[in-house]
């Protein structure tokens, strides 16, 4: 079945340029040890109809938590697929209540159709923006870098007031995120990790007018020697849109992995966000889109 889903991926590479064309062996060797880590659907019956979901399950509270992830199905057809989940829901739900998390190329129209009409919905996309070498001109009004450690501590006021924004964002019409998880020590934490770079713009007098951050998760199909850096929390004070302050943040980052041999970025957002969406999707390609159904058991 590794075949198929190597299948999968090269059909979704075909119509998207931002992912890599890669040999069998390398996909093998990269997600081989994860698949044997995982349960699985099989429907196979010799002829034509042909098909696998891998998934992993775990519990939060009193729900169960079912996730198939994107290089983890393959069906011969929308028919087999809808067995496939079907089969799947069969086993996993006599547990308990279950959140299905199914993760789908981007381009796959069947899957993403069939899906939306079992009752999933949209929550989640991935893009991703190669790095080029290309001249770039920066908006001399403002002054932008990255900010040293101990500079973040000590203009940590500033850098929450813009923080809190973006979760505050999160929490209102359209999103309804609750974000319970968004605390400020978290985002403290997170700023202050060796791994996490946080850039800032500056005004003439010294005032934080936007943010953005980089970090070193690399997304599921950075291969071998390829580097990908994930990126995200931009936010821009309200007098500075409808500037070239957002994508000055965005090519300072650029600018900045580029120097540390990056190849890509990746950003993943909530598909409910029109700002995120409208901002992202200027610059990356998605590929591959997170749809949930939450299931209870009678």
């Amino acid at each position: 079945m590794i075949e198929k889903l190597y299948e999968k991926y090269m059909l979704e590479y075909s119509n998207n340029s931002v992912l890599e064309s890669v040999a069998f062996e390398t996909f093998k060797e990269k997600f081989s040890d994860k698949l044997s880590n995982m349960s699985s659907v099989f429907i196979d019956d010799g002829v034509d109809e042909k098909g696998v979901l891998y998934y992993s399950l775990w519990s939060e509270g009193d729900m169960q938590i079912c996730c198939v992830p994107v290089y983890g199905y393959y069906a011969s057809s929308q028919k087999t697929l809808s067995k496939l989940f079907c089969k799947l829901s069969t086993e996993v739900i006599n547990n308990g209540n279950t959140e299905f998390q199914i993760n789908l190329y981007a381009h796959d129209v069947e899957a993403l159709a069939l899906f939306s009409m079992m009752q999933f919905g949209y929550i989640y996309e991935q893009g991703r923006f190669e790095i080029t070498d290309y001249p770039y001109q920066f908006n001399d009004t403002y002054t932008i870098k990255a900010l040293e450690k101990d500079e973040i501590e000590r203009r940590w006021d500033e850098i929450w007031t813009l923080t809190d924004a973006i979760v505050k964002h999160l929490k209102q019409a359209p999103v309804f995120y609750p974000g319970y998880e968004f605390t400020e020590q978290v985002y403290k934490e997170f700023f202050m990790d060796s791994e996490t770079n946080l850039y800032i713009a500056l005004s003439k007098d010294d005032k934080i007018i936007g943010m953005i951050e980089s970090n070193s998760e690399s997304d599921v199909f950075a291969f071998h020697s390829t580097k990908s850096v994930n990126v995200g929390e931009i936010y821009v004070m309200p007098k500075y849109r409808g500037s070239s302050l957002s994508k000055d943040l965005l090519q300072f980052v650029i600018e900045h992995e580029k120097q540390k041999d990056a190849r890509y970025l990746w950003v993943g957002h909530g598909t409910a966000n029109p700002n995120a969406r409208g901002f992202w999707n200027k610059y990356f390609k998605t590929y591959q889109y997170e749809l949930v159904r939450t299931i209870k058991k009678y």
